[in-house]
């Protein structure tokens, strides 16, 4: 669950992502060959590798940077603050300016 960056409420995401790794053991096999497929990403293999730690990088890489509700399902598209009693919308007098 995210939140809406529009109405801030919760917006179910589902995350699906397919990601191909290939473990290196030093940094000369960084080194892109040609006609290598884009698609593959390079990581040094150690003993002590947190796997737990790359899954939670991948899904964090692959969230959206600002979550949005479709506009039909959005609860902030038709929003309009109330005013108070004895409340003036301060935008009135921009609008008297402008005839």
């Amino acid at each position: 669950m995210l939140k809406c960056q529009r109405c801030l409420d919760a917006l179910a995401f589902k995350l699906g992502t397919l990601s191909t790794l290939e473990l290196v053991k030093d940094a000369d096999e960084f080194l892109p060959l040609e006609g290598e497929e884009d698609s593959v990403d390079a990581i040094p293999a150690n003993a002590a590798m947190d796997v737990l730690m790359l899954v939670e990088e991948e899904v964090l890489l692959n969230l959206p940077i600002s979550p949005l509700h479709p506009l039909a399902e959005c609860g902030a598209v038709n929003y309009r603050p109330k005013l108070g009693i004895g409340e003036t919308n301060p935008f009135d007098v921009l609008k008297k300016l402008k005839k």
